[in-house]
């Protein structure tokens, strides 16, 4: 996996699934190279740090690859694992 963006989003309410929203560059960006026929394997993970306080905060780091993820890896145990395996973590 390798680096592809930065958020820091603040915001009233909690904001969880990130990369789903409409407005999410990230996302957006790769939707439009998908469009384009580019990035059609890309595999992106996002890492949501939210920092309750008066306001929300969320610092968002978004990795992504072009390659499979080894399934022999803890990354694909972890994104094909139930919740329970996930909490472990």
């Amino acid at each position: 996996l390798s680096p592809a963006g930065v958020d820091w989003l603040k915001s009233t309410t909690k904001l969880d699934n990130v990369p789903a929203r409409p407005d999410n560059r990230v996302a957006h960006a790769l939707r439009k190279a998908q469009s384009r026929g580019q990035s059609l394997n890309s595999f992106i993970f996002a890492v949501n740090y939210q920092i309750p306080s008066k306001e929300q905060y969320n610092l968002v780091l978004y990795f992504a690859t072009e390659e499979p993820i080894p399934s022999d890896s803890l990354l694909h145990r972890f994104i094909h694992g139930d919740d329970s395996f996930r909490n472990q973590r």
